[in-house]
């Protein structure tokens, strides 16, 4: 890790710059590149050490899924007649990647903007009984 100059140690910082998560040893290859892909299109601060394992379940998942999708293509329907056990793989790999996307916010539900809190107008009523006790 490098010094920091006399200059940059007396700048005060406000709120300490948000680092993002570097690629685990433990994923190589397409996992690899699905990790730092989702770690580089959002935010700094969107993701936690705490995320990792997750994060990396779901790097897994997506190269899964692209590896169903390939077997996929040929056709769904094995020599025998019967439904290719690819097509259980995928429905169960899409599952889990919903959960993974919804828990770690990469759904597009959670990359539009949620409403503020409703504010509830008084009734006619309470702004009658607040005018009395006033009085």
């Amino acid at each position: 890790m490098p010094r920091k100059s006399a200059a940059e140690l007396s700048v005060i910082r406000l709120s300490p710059a948000a680092t993002r998560l570097q690629t685990p040893a433990t994923l190589v290859g397409a996992e690899r590149d699905v990790f730092a892909a989702v770690i580089a299109n959002n935010a700094p601060d969107q993701f936690r050490l705490s995320d990792l394992p997750m994060l990396e379940s779901y790097c897994s998942v997506v190269i899964q899924l692209q590896r169903c999708r390939e077997q996929l293509r040929g056709t769904i329907v094995t020599d025998d007649g019967k439904l290719s056990p690819w097509v259980l793989a995928q429905e169960r790999g899409i599952k889990a990647l919903m959960g993974l996307s919804m828990k770690l916010r990469l759904s597009p539900q959670d990359r539009t903007a949620k409403p503020g809190p409703k504010v509830v107008q008084p009734s006619v009523y309470s702004l009658m009984r607040a005018e009395a006790e006033d009085e």
